[in-house]
Protein backbone atom coordinates (compact mmCIF):
# COMPACT_ATOMS: atom_id res chain seq x y z
CA UNK A 1 0.00 0.00 0.00
CA UNK A 2 2.62 2.06 1.24
CA UNK A 3 4.53 2.18 -2.41
CA UNK A 4 1.20 2.90 -4.49
CA UNK A 5 -1.43 4.78 -2.63
CA UNK A 6 0.72 6.85 -0.06
CA UNK A 7 4.45 6.46 -0.61
CA UNK A 8 5.13 8.25 3.12
CA UNK A 9 4.07 5.43 5.00
CA UNK A 10 7.41 3.61 3.79
CA UNK A 11 8.53 6.46 6.43
CA UNK A 12 7.12 5.50 9.23
CA UNK A 13 7.27 3.07 11.62
CA UNK A 14 3.69 1.49 11.45
CA UNK A 15 1.21 1.37 13.75
CA UNK A 16 0.71 0.32 17.24
CA UNK A 17 0.97 -3.40 17.38
CA UNK A 18 -1.31 -6.02 19.20
CA UNK A 19 -2.40 -5.32 22.88
CA UNK A 20 -0.32 -1.94 22.80
CA UNK A 21 -1.20 1.78 22.66
CA UNK A 22 0.54 4.60 21.12
CA UNK A 23 -0.16 8.41 21.97
CA UNK A 24 1.73 11.78 21.34
CA UNK A 25 1.90 14.11 24.30
CA UNK A 26 3.00 17.95 25.05
CA UNK A 27 5.10 18.74 27.92
CA UNK A 28 2.18 18.83 30.30
CA UNK A 29 1.21 14.90 29.11
CA UNK A 30 -1.68 16.52 27.90
CA UNK A 31 -2.46 13.99 24.23
CA UNK A 32 -2.35 15.52 21.14
CA UNK A 33 -3.94 15.67 17.97
CA UNK A 34 -3.45 13.84 14.80
CA UNK A 35 -0.42 15.30 12.88
CA UNK A 36 0.49 17.39 16.13
CA UNK A 37 4.14 16.59 17.43
CA UNK A 38 5.28 16.06 20.63
CA UNK A 39 6.67 13.04 23.26
CA UNK A 40 5.60 9.25 22.50
CA UNK A 41 4.13 7.46 24.75
CA UNK A 42 3.24 3.93 24.89
CA UNK A 43 1.15 1.44 26.76
CA UNK A 44 1.46 -2.78 26.66
CA UNK A 45 1.79 -5.52 28.74
CA UNK A 46 5.50 -5.89 27.64
CA UNK A 47 6.30 -2.29 29.16
CA UNK A 48 9.74 -2.64 31.56
CA UNK A 49 8.30 -2.57 35.04
CA UNK A 50 11.37 0.19 36.03
CA UNK A 51 14.85 0.63 35.72
CA UNK A 52 17.26 -1.43 38.66
CA UNK A 53 17.97 0.46 41.63
CA UNK A 54 17.00 3.86 39.70
CA UNK A 55 13.58 4.73 41.28
CA UNK A 56 13.88 8.71 40.70
CA UNK A 57 14.81 7.83 36.77
CA UNK A 58 12.28 5.29 36.58
CA UNK A 59 9.71 7.95 37.87
CA UNK A 60 10.47 10.08 35.09
CA UNK A 61 9.74 8.05 32.30
CA UNK A 62 6.66 5.53 33.72
CA UNK A 63 3.13 7.21 34.58
CA UNK A 64 0.42 5.13 35.29
CA UNK A 65 1.10 1.86 32.88
CA UNK A 66 2.43 4.56 30.34
CA UNK A 67 5.83 4.59 28.96
CA UNK A 68 7.65 8.00 27.88
CA UNK A 69 10.04 7.53 25.45
CA UNK A 70 11.90 10.60 25.60
CA UNK A 71 11.39 10.20 21.07
CA UNK A 72 9.41 12.97 19.34
CA UNK A 73 7.26 12.37 16.83
CA UNK A 74 3.45 12.67 15.47
CA UNK A 75 0.47 9.95 14.47
CA UNK A 76 -1.18 10.46 11.64
CA UNK A 77 -4.85 10.10 10.98
CA UNK A 78 -4.50 6.40 10.39
CA UNK A 79 -2.17 5.79 13.68
CA UNK A 80 1.31 5.51 11.45
CA UNK A 81 3.68 6.63 13.61
CA UNK A 82 6.61 9.13 12.46
CA UNK A 83 9.83 9.67 14.27
CA UNK A 84 11.15 13.19 14.16
CA UNK A 85 13.81 13.49 16.79
CA UNK A 86 14.75 12.76 20.78
CA UNK A 87 13.36 15.03 23.22
CA UNK A 88 16.87 15.82 24.83
CA UNK A 89 17.78 16.96 21.14
CA UNK A 90 15.13 19.85 20.61
CA UNK A 91 16.41 22.96 20.37
CA UNK A 92 14.68 25.55 21.61
CA UNK A 93 15.59 29.03 20.15
CA UNK A 94 13.44 32.50 20.90
CA UNK A 95 10.24 30.67 21.08
CA UNK A 96 10.39 28.49 17.97
CA UNK A 97 11.18 24.23 18.72
CA UNK A 98 13.35 23.18 16.42
CA UNK A 99 14.16 19.60 15.46
CA UNK A 100 17.77 18.88 14.61
CA UNK A 101 17.06 16.00 12.17
CA UNK A 102 15.20 18.08 9.68
CA UNK A 103 18.52 20.76 9.61
CA UNK A 104 20.78 17.70 9.10
CA UNK A 105 18.59 16.43 6.39
CA UNK A 106 18.60 19.49 4.06
CA UNK A 107 22.48 19.81 4.87
CA UNK A 108 22.98 15.98 3.62
CA UNK A 109 21.32 17.35 0.29
CA UNK A 110 24.43 19.14 -0.40
CA UNK A 111 26.83 16.61 -2.46
CA UNK A 112 30.02 18.30 -0.30
CA UNK A 113 28.67 17.25 2.48
CA UNK A 114 29.33 13.35 4.05
CA UNK A 115 27.65 13.62 7.47
CA UNK A 116 26.65 16.34 10.11
CA UNK A 117 25.62 16.75 13.19
CA UNK A 118 23.30 19.79 14.44
CA UNK A 119 22.72 20.72 18.32
CA UNK A 120 21.72 23.26 20.29
CA UNK A 121 24.50 25.58 21.90
CA UNK A 122 23.54 28.58 24.33
CA UNK A 123 23.01 32.02 23.02
CA UNK A 124 22.52 35.13 25.15
CA UNK A 125 20.09 36.63 22.99
CA UNK A 126 17.69 33.28 21.42
CA UNK A 127 18.20 30.79 24.58
CA UNK A 128 19.48 28.86 22.20
CA UNK A 129 20.95 29.04 18.78
CA UNK A 130 21.33 26.27 16.19
CA UNK A 131 25.06 25.27 15.38
CA UNK A 132 25.84 22.83 12.48
CA UNK A 133 28.98 20.07 12.52
CA UNK A 134 29.61 19.75 8.99
CA UNK A 135 32.28 16.80 7.43
CA UNK A 136 32.87 16.96 4.08
CA UNK A 137 33.62 13.97 1.23
CA UNK A 138 37.18 13.30 0.27
CA UNK A 139 38.15 16.01 -1.66
CA UNK A 140 35.39 18.20 -1.83
CA UNK A 141 35.39 21.89 -0.60
CA UNK A 142 32.36 24.25 0.74
CA UNK A 143 32.46 26.93 3.22
CA UNK A 144 30.37 27.52 6.37
CA UNK A 145 28.96 30.43 4.64
CA UNK A 146 27.68 28.70 1.34
CA UNK A 147 26.42 25.36 3.83
CA UNK A 148 24.38 28.01 5.75
CA UNK A 149 23.10 29.40 2.26
CA UNK A 150 22.49 25.98 1.27
CA UNK A 151 20.14 25.98 3.89
CA UNK A 152 18.33 29.17 3.55
CA UNK A 153 16.06 27.63 1.16
CA UNK A 154 15.52 24.37 2.65
CA UNK A 155 14.66 25.23 5.76
CA UNK A 156 12.60 28.06 7.71
CA UNK A 157 14.63 31.02 8.58
CA UNK A 158 14.26 29.87 12.64
CA UNK A 159 16.16 26.90 11.82
CA UNK A 160 19.25 28.15 9.63
CA UNK A 161 22.40 27.18 11.44
CA UNK A 162 23.67 30.47 13.08
CA UNK A 163 27.09 28.97 12.66
CA UNK A 164 28.61 26.29 11.22
CA UNK A 165 32.05 24.56 11.84
CA UNK A 166 33.93 22.42 9.29
CA UNK A 167 35.47 19.63 10.91
CA UNK A 168 37.34 16.06 9.68
CA UNK A 169 35.15 13.66 11.81
CA UNK A 170 32.08 13.73 13.84
CA UNK A 171 32.67 11.95 17.14
CA UNK A 172 31.44 9.00 17.73
CA UNK A 173 30.77 6.34 20.15
CA UNK A 174 32.05 2.33 20.36
CA UNK A 175 28.16 1.74 18.13
CA UNK A 176 28.68 4.64 15.28
CA UNK A 177 26.40 6.94 17.14
CA UNK A 178 27.22 10.59 16.77
CA UNK A 179 27.91 11.92 20.43
CA UNK A 180 26.44 15.00 20.16
CA UNK A 181 26.89 16.12 23.91
CA UNK A 182 30.58 16.11 23.16
CA UNK A 183 30.31 18.71 20.57
CA UNK A 184 27.99 20.89 22.76
CA UNK A 185 30.55 20.47 25.69
CA UNK A 186 33.23 21.21 23.10
CA UNK A 187 31.35 24.50 22.44
CA UNK A 188 30.76 25.34 25.89
CA UNK A 189 34.30 25.01 27.30
CA UNK A 190 36.36 26.14 23.94
CA UNK A 191 37.08 29.76 24.11
CA UNK A 192 36.90 31.57 20.93
CA UNK A 193 34.80 29.00 18.85
CA UNK A 194 31.67 30.65 18.46
CA UNK A 195 31.53 34.38 17.03
CA UNK A 196 29.33 34.92 20.51
CA UNK A 197 30.13 34.31 24.06
CA UNK A 198 28.70 31.95 26.45
CA UNK A 199 28.16 32.24 29.74
CA UNK A 200 29.23 29.23 32.13
CA UNK A 201 27.55 28.94 35.57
Amino acid sequence: RGLDEKPELLTSCGQAGLHMEITIRNSDGEILPANEVGEVWMRADTNMVGYLHLPELTAEVLHDGWLSTHDLGRLDDEGYLYLTDRKNYLIITGAANVYPSVIESALSEQSAVREVAVFGVPHPEWGEAVVAAVALQDGQVATADELIEFCRDKVAKWEVPKFVEIVDELPKGPTGKVLKKVLQQRYRTEEGLLPWEIEND
